[in-house]
């Protein structure tokens, strides 16, 4: 509303948020703020603001990953050469690889 000062989520009085339940009685309300502009805006935004930094598990599996996808490769770079050379597998990879 204009004119009106920031004031804390802790500091509001006779608030009804998103989801509030009422077990009884009657009320009238008027409402102060729609989408971005409510609490839940507010989380909305700092949610998408904040940055996606990932943490050491997540930074060692990608690591792993990637080497997993290396040796694979070179395991079948190893057996594709073996298959095009006509030898046996099994021999090829014992005395190549």
């Amino acid at each position: 509303m204009a004119g009106q000062e920031e004031v804390s989520l802790g500091d509001t009085r006779n608030m009804a948020y998103m989801g509030t339940v009422v077990v009884r009685g009657r009320a009238k309300g008027v409402v102060v703020s729609t989408g971005m502009h409510t609490e839940m805006g507010h989380i909305t935004k700092m949610i998408q603001e904040a940055e996606d930094d990932q943490t050491p598990l997540q930074r060692r599996l990608e690591h792993l990953g990637k080497s997993l996808v290396i040796f694979c490769l070179g395991v079948c770079a190893c057996g594709g050469s073996g298959y095009l050379a006509g030898r046996a597998h099994v021999s090829y990879v014992s005395s190549r690889c």
